[in-house]
């Protein structure tokens, strides 16, 4: 069982590298073609980049995917390291709908992304349509497109590897466990959620513990909160071999999913009580939660992302 488990996730992180390299050259490309102007004009500003950010994974709900592709454009400097922090941001509020509607299994799209990104590349080197030959624009989109549908088939097969290890009663036992106090319960976040690559297949368990009566709101949020660090190594898997740009686009992430999780934790009593009065539902308590974190971080973390910015740049170097 173990054996099959370990060469699948071996298979997935393989598809998830190998779609993070491919949308990087990729947009090389396309930043060459216009995609820099355009993503400057979006996202020029880390208010912009916040809003942009959170529209994409709230459209494709994940935002593993988002994060991936940011550091993907960060590595292809078609976006600044400012704008990718705005992006990032953005990305951690979108990921709260994904929460709050705890539905859409987007990566079951993956295979049937890659062959729409092989029929363009195939259109863009038909002989008889000279025009779509002539676009380098085609050409770009179509690789971008085969590694986003690898990316998502990655992830997706990772979390199915994972499947059995995290599913069931024996799991949410351990997550009760992990729940025993609030430091506990953000170790074991943080710990699962870099495992299985989602930080919402752990807030669902979290709140299937919850719901059951294994684990207190306040171990569950504390448990909500660590998902959302161990959330980053997506982003750091993606820098991995890439540029320092990209390197320093994980960095960020990191760093202000980090602050974000000490500065709740800090006030996890009251926080709790509050959030404890905005529904009779410990689901909705849960989701409510992780909504007021990401979006209260995102607000907090903005005045300050050229100063982090700068701290990243410096200290994280060729």
């Amino acid at each position: 069982m173990f054996i099959s488990i370990g060469c699948r996730l071996a298979g997935g992180f393989l598809m998830f590298f190998a779609g993070v390299r491919v949308i990087r050259l990729a947009l090389e490309g396309m930043a060459e073609a216009g995609l820099r102007r355009a993503l400057r004009f979006l996202a020029g500003t880390p208010f912009r980049a916040v809003i942009l950010g959170a529209a994409i994974t709230g459209a494709i709900q994940s935002s593993s995917v988002t994060t991936a592709l940011i550091v993907a454009l960060a590595g292809a400097r078609a976006v600044t390291l400012r704008e990718a922090v705005g992006l990032v941001l953005g990305a951690n509020i979108g990921a709260t709908v994904t929460i709050q509607m705890l539905a859409h299994d987007v990566h079951r799209h993956g295979p049937a992304i890659i062959v729409v990104g092989l029929c363009a590349q195939a259109l863009s080197l038909t002989r008889s349509m000279a025009w779509l030959r002539a676009s380098a624009n085609l050409r770009c989109a179509g690789r971008t497109m085969i590694g986003v549908g690898l990316l998502f088939t990655g992830i997706r097969t990772v979390a199915a590897a994972a499947a059995p290890l995290i599913e069931g009663e024996q799991f949410e036992l351990i997550v009760s466990l992990f729940g025993g106090n609030p430091i506990s319960g953000l170790i074991g976040g943080t710990l699962v959620s870099a495992l299985v690559q989602s930080s919402s297949l752990t807030i669902a368990t979290t709140i299937a513990a919850c719901a059951r009566g294994r684990l207190g709101l306040s171990g569950a949020l504390a448990a909500a909160i660590g998902a959302n660090v161990g959330t980053c190594i997506t982003a750091i898997m993606a820098a991995a071999g890439s540029t320092v740009q990209a390197k320093r686009a994980a960095t960020s992430h990191l760093v202000f999913n980090s602050l974000c999780a000490g500065l709740f934790m800090a006030f996890l009593d009251p926080f709790t009580w509050l959030v404890s009065r905005t529904s009779a539902s410990v689901a909705s308590q849960v989701a409510n939660a992780h909504t007021i974190f990401n979006v209260v971080g995102a607000a907090l973390a903005l005045p300050l992302v050229d100063f982090v910015v700068a701290v990243v740049e410096k200290f994280v170097r060729d």
